[in-house]
């Protein structure tokens, strides 16, 4: 049996050569085989490996997926808010918190009105506005004067710009002695705050010179009409006045005048 079995090893060896004769095909070892096949049985096993695997993962490998998809999520849905600010330099991003706005600070934002009494000559609106800078922004300024003469008053009103600073305008100058007057200084609140409060406030004031323009008026030249109403107004007058003197018994003859 062992010789029979050589033989036919023999003779499918020189099977196996004719034919690569034929083919021009180099010969092939029994070792290039044999290398042959082990490569492949090795390749089935790896593949038949990672089909057994593909169904099968550690707890940490899903933790981590886990951790990823919510990072991922997170970095979407994230949104800046108005009061920060993201710089990026140098791959890095820095988050700068901006300062809170006017409006969530609402004694900031409101304004604030003081009344300043016995105010003496010579601090007028420029010289208060320069003053009374040192304390804030000052919005608005108006110092009552005589509409007529346009001296002042004596009184005025500031608007600051915030309310704070106006408070302490109000408690920092109240009895402050200038100019030999001590002024009354106190914080006006909301309710007592007129809509024309600041009617003509931030506008220098001009006086009219009314003793001026008086007596341009009555030199200006006059037709001859308005000059016999004149004389007939001024007849009227001393008739009328010659009647009180006579009624009181006084004889005297203003026409001699």
């Amino acid at each position: 049996m062992g010789k029979v079995s050589n033989n036919k090893k023999q003779n499918a060896d020189k099977k196996v050569k004719d034919i690569e004769k034929d083919l021009q095909l180099p010969e092939s070892s029994e070792e290039e085989l044999s290398g042959e096949e082990e490569s492949a049985e090795n390749s089935d096993e790896s593949d038949e490996e990672s089909e057994g695997l593909e169904g099968f993962s550690s707890d940490s490998d899903e933790e981590d997926e886990d951790l990823d998809d919510k990072e991922t999520k997170q970095h979407a849905t994230k949104k800046t808010t108005p009061t920060e600010k993201h710089i990026q330099a140098s791959g890095h991003t820095v988050t700068k918190k901006k300062a809170a706005s006017a409006a969530s600070n609402p004694a900031k934002s409101k304004r604030g009105v003081i009344y300043i009494g016995r105010i003496p000559h010579g601090f007028y609106e420029a010289e208060m506005k320069k003053y009374f800078t040192q304390f804030g922004d000052i919005t608005r300024l108006r110092l009552s004067r005589n509409k007529k003469t346009g001296k002042s008053k004596h009184y005025g009103f500031i608007e600051f710009a915030h309310h704070n600073v106006a408070k302490v305008a109000a408690e920092t100058m109240n009895n402050y002695l200038l100019f030999g007057h001590l002024l009354k200084v106190h914080l006006v609140e909301d309710p007592n705050i007129h809509e024309d409060l600041f009617q003509g406030a931030n506008m220098k004031y001009k006086v009219i010179p009314w003793k001026k323009i008086g007596q341009n008026k009555n030199d200006a030249a006059r037709s001859k009409e308005k000059w016999d109403k004149l004389s007939q107004k001024w007849s009227k007058k001393r008739a009328l006045k010659q009647k009180q003197l006579s009624d009181k018994g006084i004889d005297f003859d203003l026409s001699n005048i």
